[in-house]
């Protein structure tokens, strides 16, 4: 009925879209540039296609290499054991205060303008400095990896298989970090939600109405309602190997949701629509409903949520952003000082036969 709607208006469009380009006054120019932004606004963004199959073994379907690579373990870390030393090192010396001091420690080494007979003694409180801050960014990603690890173990019901004899789906506890896309997965009362998810079936047979708390996301306590598609049957048998869903390619807005599922009925083929009233999105929580049945669409980073978050920056006081301010005109001006004084070194010594106080030295 949809696609009823949209192909007359579409005729129209292309009915009248010849008669734009010869309507009184316009150019050449105006007509190409018409024609360019019809043209890009009937570009349709990429799309990817599911793979249900809700009547054998879930394994017996293969989804895309792209779709299979997609686990939904997260990571908010910024270090691993290995990189942790080179990363820790490369961060810190993004500050102008480490780089100023370690250029001072060079320079000590250097016997012709060192005071310290060349010995580095800036090296000891560089290195304090450098150990102290390397401790501290430690234990704030080990605090990281352990909430990793809490939200990558949460369990939820995975549709593994079908029973033989009577036919009844068979739901497995598998931690989040297992989904992918392409899971079919049950979700009880008060869950939270591991993944972007496509509702199929719920527990209310008359409205088909699932209640989801999304806090976590927009900041909003009210209770939003979410439905199973209408047009969707309640008979799940139909989600064989031969159903597939199509919906757009992972993105970051979180009311928008195109997609259509595919499914056959004997020999015949349907097809239903879905809406951003028809998913549930990882970070909120479901309530008031007793099960919810949906499929994984975006699983891991491709998930709203995690699109939406932000990178952790380097942790900077202002107290510190300051003393890098300073630090850099202190810089600046022993450059101005050292060149200035380089400059009337040469012209002094340039004129120093005139001085007969002054002789030269023997060697």
């Amino acid at each position: 009925a949809r696609q009823a709607d949209i192909r007359p208006s579409a005729a129209r469009t292309e009915a009248q879209a010849p008669g734009h380009a010869h309507m009184a006054g316009d150019t050449p120019v105006l007509s190409m540039l018409r024609r360019r932004r019809s043209s890009h606004a009937s570009v349709k963004p990429d799309r990817r296609v599911i793979k249900l199959n809700f009547c054998d073994q879930a394994d017996s379907v293969v989804q895309a290499p792209e779709l299979e690579a997609n686990k939904n373990a997260i990571r908010t870390s910024h270090y691993t054991l290995i990189n942790f030393p080179f990363m820790n090192l490369y961060k810190q010396f993004h500050r102008a205060a480490n780089v100023y001091f370690l250029l001072i420690m060079i320079l000590q080494t250097w016997d012709e303008v060192s005071i310290t007979h060349g010995d580095p003694s800036m090296a000891m409180p560089l290195a304090f400095v450098l150990l102290v801050t390397a401790i501290k960014d430690a234990l704030e990603d080990i605090s990281r990896h352990r909430y990793d690890s809490i939200e990558n173990n949460r369990t939820v019901l995975v549709f593994e298989r079908r029973d033989p004899t009577t036919k009844e789906p068979i739901f497995e506890e598998k931690p989040w970090s297992a989904l992918k896309v392409g899971s079919i997965v049950k979700l009880k009362n008060r869950e939270r939600i591991p993944a972007d998810i496509a509702l199929l079936a719920c527990s209310d047979p008359i409205n088909r109405v699932v209640y989801v708390m999304t806090a976590g996301l927009d900041g909003e306590t009210n209770l939003k309602q979410r439905v199973v598609a209408p047009e969707l049957p309640e008979d799940l048998m139909v989600y064989d190997r031969r159903a597939t869903l199509t919906c757009d390619a992972p993105n970051k807005l979180l009311e928008s949701f195109d997609a259509t599922v595919t499914f056959y009925s004997g020999e015949n083929e349907a097809r239903v629509s879905m809406s951003a009233k028809n998913i549930i999105l990882r970070g909120s929580q479901m309530r008031n409903s007793t099960w919810a049945i949906g499929v994984v669409v975006y699983a891991g980073s491709e998930t709203k949520l995690q699109m939406n978050s932000t990178t952790t920056s380097f942790k900077t006081s202002s107290c510190m952003e300051q003393a890098q301010q300073l630090m850099l005109y202190i810089f600046a001006m022993q450059c101005l000082f050292c060149v200035g004084a380089a400059i009337a070194s040469n012209v002094f010594m340039g004129s120093a036969g005139d001085y007969y106080y002054l002789v030269e030295a023997e060697n």
